[in-house]
């Protein structure tokens, strides 16, 4: 059995968006299998679920606990997903990376936790949720002329302020 026959083991299947045609990928198989894995991990959310449902004597209770049951499985299945993109990610870059050459470039960006200069040890609770100057990190990387080695160059862009999206419209 091929792991892409199973649909949370296709890349181009689950990370596709039916409802969007630019996001969405096709495959040449079928997605007909299962891994005893995410088997199980089905099973464990059913039987969790139905303990949910008939442990506590108490409708508000039940319906408490039932809340908290779908809110941490839909966070594992994100967690899931969150792999999945890790993986197909990873790919992708080392794919980009075997194909550069001394005249392209890798450009790689991403948000940085807010810098907040404030004092050198914090407590948890003076951390977060504070306000501070977002910051975007831009990795720049091409393979050196005749050498199988990379060059990088990293820049730091500090903002006064601005969103922190993917459109950097602020930026």
């Amino acid at each position: 059995m091929e792991a892409s026959e199973v649909p949370d083991h296709c890349r181009s299947y689950a990370l596709s968006d039916p409802s969007n045609a630019e996001f969405r990928g096709s495959c040449d198989h079928l997605h007909n299998k299962s891994c005893l894995q995410c088997y199980e991990l089905e099973e464990v959310m059913h039987t969790i679920e139905d303990e949910c449902s008939s442990a506590l004597s108490s409708a508000e209770d039940q319906a408490d606990m039932l809340h908290t049951f779908k809110q941490t499985r839909d966070d594992i299945i994100s967690w899931k997903v969150h792999q999945l993109r890790s993986v197909h990610q990873a790919e992708a870059k080392h794919s980009v990376l075997a194909k550069l050459d001394s005249r392209s470039v890798l450009l790689v960006q991403d948000w940085a936790m807010k810098y907040m200069p404030r004092k050198y040890r914090e407590t948890q609770s003076d951390w977060f949720a504070k306000r501070g100057l977002p910051w975007r990190i831009s990795v720049a990387m091409r393979r050196s002329e005749g050498s199988e080695h990379f060059e990088s160059q990293t820049l730091v862009h500090v903002f006064q302020s601005c969103a922190q999206d993917s459109g950097f419209d602020n930026a």
